[in-house]
């Protein structure tokens, strides 16, 4: 398996970050930062993409344009989910944050397992996307107080991403690169 879906792990992102903080407002900039810092802290975890594409490199800082070319403004990319923002900050309001929280999991692991091809047993499968979201959770809860400009300056000081910055051709981060990077203090586990 080379990654998941970006587009789809969006909606786990957005429920998750309503679900957790309360609140409808979500900046593009600090999404972008979340789902490549993700993918990087898993990438040098195990040396396996998170998401089956590759981040870019932009003057924030390391994007994907897949998720850039859909221009969400946070609740309008929420309409065609499965998840209702209002019954989401219901389940916060009521302090049932954990139960949700549970709920997205669940739901993450039974709608990523079709990325899987039939090489892969049941068992492999759950423990590939039991790390993947231990791996998000990890990543969101050590970054979701940041600004986006804060996630934008951490995000220039990777090596992997001045290298891809540099390129005239291409400005696709490479994977491999990651591991080149230094690990990010806060990141560390």
């Amino acid at each position: 398996m080379e990654g998941i879906n970006i587009t789809n792990f969006l909606k786990y992102l957005f429920a998750y970050y309503y679900i957790d903080t309360g609140e409808r407002e979500i900046y593009r900039t600090w999404v972008q930062k979340i789902l490549w810092f993700t993918h990087w802290k898993f990438y040098r975890m195990y040396q396996i993409p998170f998401f089956s594409e590759n981040f870019q490199s932009y003057k924030y800082g390391p994007i994907s344009w897949t998720v850039l070319q859909t221009q969400f403004f946070g609740i309008e990319s929420f309409k065609n989910s499965q998840y209702n923002i209002d019954e989401i900050l219901d389940f916060h309001q009521n302090n049932l944050v954990d139960e949700f929280k549970n709920r997205l999991k669940e739901d993450f692991l039974n709608d990523f397992n079709e990325d899987f091809g039939e090489t892969f047993d049941e068992n492999q499968i759950k423990g590939d996307l039991d790390l993947r979201w231990s791996c998000f959770v990890f990543v969101f809860e050590k970054l979701k107080k940041f600004r986006p400009k804060d996630l934008i300056n951490l995000s220039h000081s990777q090596k992997s991403f001045k290298i891809a910055a540099k390129n005239p051709h291409s400005k696709v981060i490479f994977n491999e690169t990651i591991l080149d990077d230094e690990e990010i203090s806060i990141l560390e586990s």
